[in-house]
């Protein structure tokens, strides 16, 4: 009887899925305001404390990593006006930085749409876009690139990067 106990006791445990981990690899915040015109490509500061536009990381073998870039965004435009952003890593090894999936394509984080009279940063939200990509082992930079496409402005605060895998 008490085998049996046992035997169903470390089923029960075997059943029982293992929690998940995920490891930070790096973050940066940056609380300071950021405004941008429109049609042109520009790096967004994501290191606040040293005035950065990229970060590093490093991984001790393959890794896929998921990178995310959050920030509170603010669109002063009409209708159609959008930020497009893309998360970009330049891997170990590499002397180009790409463009991550699915940000490499015309994403918009936010956008205008004549809510406010004069267009004044209407359309505020806060927004994460998010990729992954494949790095080998080493160190590698991330840096963050946007497009106002239309408008007059848009205004980035309050901005968060993480990598972990």
């Amino acid at each position: 009887m008490k085998i049996a106990a046992s035997l169903a006791g470390l089923l029960l445990a075997a059943s029982i899925p293992a929690t998940a981990n995920a490891e930070i690899f790096t973050y940066s915040t940056n609380t300071n305001a950021q405004v941008f015109v429109p049609n042109t490509e520009f790096p967004v500061v994501i290191d606040g404390d040293a005035g950065k536009t990229t970060i590093g990381f490093r991984t001790k073998g393959k890794k896929r990593v998921v990178v995310s870039f959050y920030a509170e965004c603010a669109v002063d435009g009409v209708r159609g006006s959008y930020l497009d952003v893309d998360i970009l890593v330049r891997p170990a090894g590499s002397s180009q930085f790409v463009a991550i999936t699915p940000t490499n394509s015309d994403n918009a984080m936010c956008s205008g749409f004549e809510a406010v009279p004069n267009n004044s940063n209407d359309g505020w939200v806060s927004a994460v876009v998010a990729g992954v990509i494949e790095v080998p082992k080493g160190n590698h930079k991330v840096k963050v690139r946007g497009i106002l496409h239309s408008g007059n402005s848009v205004r980035l605060d309050d901005i968060l990067v993480t990598v972990m895998d």
